[in-house]
This record gives C-alpha cells, structure tokens and sequence, in this order.
C-alpha cells in the first residue's frame, strides 16, 4: 500500500496526475482538487493516522512555503516516508529560496527529488511555452519521477 501525499498548491498540482497509481491525499485550505482523501491544515494529525498504516508514503510539495513546512513535519513524524519530491522556488524569491533551503537542510536523511523552478528559464525545452504551460510540464515531469518511484516500489 502506497500513499502519495501533495502538501499545498504546488504538491496539489504535481499529485493531481497520479490519482490513479496510488492512494492520492491533498493537504491544503481548500479542496481545489476535488480529491477524496482531502485534509485541512488543521486535520494533519488525522491524516498522520489515516498515512501511517501506510507500508510507504510519498511526499509532494513546493518549497519555501507551509505546504514545504508541513512536508517536513511530516517527513520527520512518520516513520514509512520512502521518497520526498519538491519543487525549489525560482532563486530570485530570495526569502522563499533561504526557507527552502533551510528546508531541505532538515530533509537530508531521506530520498529527496528536489526540481528548481530555475529551470524553466535556463532549460531550452521550455522556452517556446507560456509559463503556465512550462509549470504544467515541469510538474508533469515530477509526477512521472513519482510514477516511476511508484513502480520501483511495486516491484
């Protein structure tokens, strides 16, 4: 059993591919996902018991915000967290990218995936696209990095 956990609107956007593929949780103010398994800020501690019987939990969020605050807290909570994936903040958020960082500073005992926001404007791929559309992709791409993950896990 799987568990896949996005955590605010980055770990939303990523995890809204995956429904499919694993048990999907969405933490955020609002159920902008229409996702089942949906949880408040306030309710973390009955998502905890509902993901904790979990054999493996997955964790999705951006960095730099309270969904990356909450990945941490979680991270460091449950003991079935195989792999974190995040999204890093673009570099020019500078107290955004400071909390990331300090952020993945704490993460450092765990499989972490980490993909910057930077690359959208340094990757050649993703010049001819609106940004809207270069987020949609770049968090395509990390949803696939989890579907992937997913699978080595299925074995």
């Amino acid at each position: 059993m799987i568990a896949v956990v996005g955590l605010g609107g980055a770990g939303g956007c990523i995890i809204k591919m995956l429904r499919a593929k694993a048990d999907v949780y969405f933490v955020s103010k609002e159920n902008w996902l229409n996702c089942k398994n949906f949880y408040t800020f306030d309710q973390v501690s009955d998502l905890v018991k509902k993901i904790s019987k979990h054999r493996h939990v997955i964790l999705a969020a951006g960095l730099g915000s309270s969904g990356g605050e909450l990945l941490v807290h979680l991270a460091t909570k449950l003991s079935n967290v195989d792999s974190i994936f995040v999204a890093k903040p673009f570099k020019i958020e500078k107290e955004r990218y400071k909390k990331a960082e300090k952020q993945l500073s704490m993460l450092k005992e765990f499989r972490v995936f980490v993909k910057e926001l930077d690359e959208l404007m340094k990757s050649e791929k993703f010049r001819n696209f609106k940004l809207s559309e270069a987020l949609r992709i770049f968090d395509q791409e990390i949803a696939e990095a989890i579907s992937k993950r997913i699978k080595e896990l299925l074995g």
